[in-house]
């Protein structure tokens, strides 16, 4: 029996369900690994075709072309819901130029079925490997062109450096666009991008491995990222991965931006952003929010509904002090912090319902004080003023005392010490309060006492 994890949707079409880049990366991934069994197992797979309508390619094993090919062929007539091109986790020994070499002619045989493929996935060892980005594939739905580390440029030009000003770029039916720093600044400064882009909405937006030289003898700036942003008609989830981008004063002046039309996306992701690019993003993220949707906005309603804070440091960073302009959202999840310091300032810039800590060294005692102070300080709002659930996993280096008090200062009726208080000084009570994986141990005692003083606790050690 051949079992795969197939569904159906809505059109009752037999669908493959999503998979991480992990996942596929591994060669017992479906139905590459059934189909080396033998040959009688190759030949019952080739008479399915919808077994092939998600091809996976891993670039460093042998006759990697040749499977492609055999795909392409057995998937026919069916379109091809997904192409992923990737080196496997049991990958040999590959360089830049024989990788490169590789994609080069995978493309090449790419290319003569494009109309029947709807996603294309190529994740490359470095940036210097990817080949050139596609323009006219008005099927495509989701194209993402990404890589572990950035390029030195040792192979030559990039492929996708060129001039796309005279290019046609048809992407009628894209929702999902990731791009590493070369090609998204070659594609950002072409006219007909722009064109293509101005009218689309995008479910999903990711620029990676990004720096000024990027733009060569014109440096690429954050006002050239932030206008390129802002050209979209709406991006559903921004995520900026390894950006390091310069602010110049002067920069607006050429890049003109439309903010008073251009809604906030619904989730933002910065994973490994330096300060100095962080702190002007999330100021115009604010500065966008506030724009759009002003002071008559329901102060209790975020603007955003998940902000996530991976590998940052927010040092640097200045909390508008009288509280008029914080940026609210529903979820933020904060990961692979290690600095408390950090840690505290990041509490005190965005202003979540839900708060998501993984794996966060930072997470210590004193940056558990921060989420309940100030409680009572002049012009200036408690931070985390709307939390009303925490949930921490792997974070090992705070106390279930500093824990313990934090859901005291919260949950306490402060209109009975201070009856002058207004609604930007009330703190919302702790409702849930989730500890999972390498966190303190918690007794029996203050395990009582949690489920006695949070309505909702959690302990869940298998994580």
């Amino acid at each position: 029996m051949v079992h795969v994890e197939l569904c159906y949707d809505s059109r009752d079409e037999l669908r493959w369900q999503e998979a991480e880049d992990d996942e596929l990366a591994k060669l017992s991934v479906f139905p590459n690994a059934i189909s080396r069994v033998c040959r009688y197992w190759d030949a019952v797979l080739a008479n399915f075709p919808e077994f092939w309508t998600r091809i996976v390619v891993h670039l460093d094993q042998p006759y990697c072309i040749d499977l492609l090919k055999v795909a392409l062929k057995r998937s026919d007539p069916h379109n091809i819901q997904s192409l992923t091109i990737i080196r496997s986790v049991e990958g040999q020994e590959v360089n830049d130029g024989q990788e490169r070499d590789t994609l080069i002619a995978a493309m090449k045989v790419v290319l003569e079925e494009y109309f029947r493929i709807e996603a294309l996935t190529i994740k490359t060892y470095t940036s210097d490997s990817l080949p050139r980005v596609p323009f006219e594939w008005d099927t495509l739905r989701s194209l993402r062109f990404e890589s572990l580390h950035r390029g030195n440029h040792s192979l030559g030009p990039h492929p996708s450096i060129h001039d796309p000003s005279d290019e046609t770029v048809d992407w009628e039916a894209l929702s999902v666009l990731s791009l590493t720093g070369p090609a998204f600044v070659t594609l950002s400064r072409g006219k007909g991008w722009r064109k293509a882009i101005s009218e689309k909405y995008l479910s999903s937006l990711t620029v990676s491995r990004l720096r000024a030289h990027d733009g060569g003898e014109k440096p690429f700036t954050f006002h050239e990222l932030w206008a390129s942003y802002l050209e979209f008609s709406y991006v559903g989830h921004l995520t900026l991965m390894d950006v390091d981008v310069p602010y110049v004063p002067s920069g607006w002046k050429e890049h003109k931006t439309r903010s008073y039309n251009h809604s906030p996306s619904s989730a933002y992701t910065f994973d490994t952003i330096p300060a100095r690019v962080l702190r002007v993003f999330c100021y115009y993220v604010q500065e966008l929010a506030y724009d759009n949707y002003g002071p008559s906005y329901p102060p209790s309603q975020p603007f955003i509904n998940w902000m996530t804070f991976r590998n940052c440091q927010f040092f640097g960073f200045q909390k508008d002090l009288d509280g008029s302009k914080t940026l609210r959202s529903n979820i933020l999840e904060v990961a692979d912090i290690t600095h408390s310091d950090s840690l505290s300032v990041c509490f005190e810039m965005v202003e979540p319902q839900e708060l998501q800590i993984s794996d966060c060294p930072g997470l210590d005692d004193s940056s558990i004080e921060a989420m309940m102070l100030p409680l009572r300080s002049p012009k200036q709002r408690p931070a985390l003023r709307d939390m009303h659930t925490l949930e921490i996993t792997n974070c090992p280096n705070f106390s279930i005392a500093s824990l313990r008090e934090l859901v005291e200062r919260r949950n306490e009726d402060l209109s009975l010490k201070y009856p002058d208080l207004d609604w930007e000084e009330m703190v919302r009570g702790m409702d849930r309060l989730v500890l999972r994986g390498l966190c303190p141990l918690v007794s029996d005692e203050d395990e009582t006492w949690f489920k006695e003083n949070v309505e909702d606790f959690e302990i869940d050690r298998e994580s």
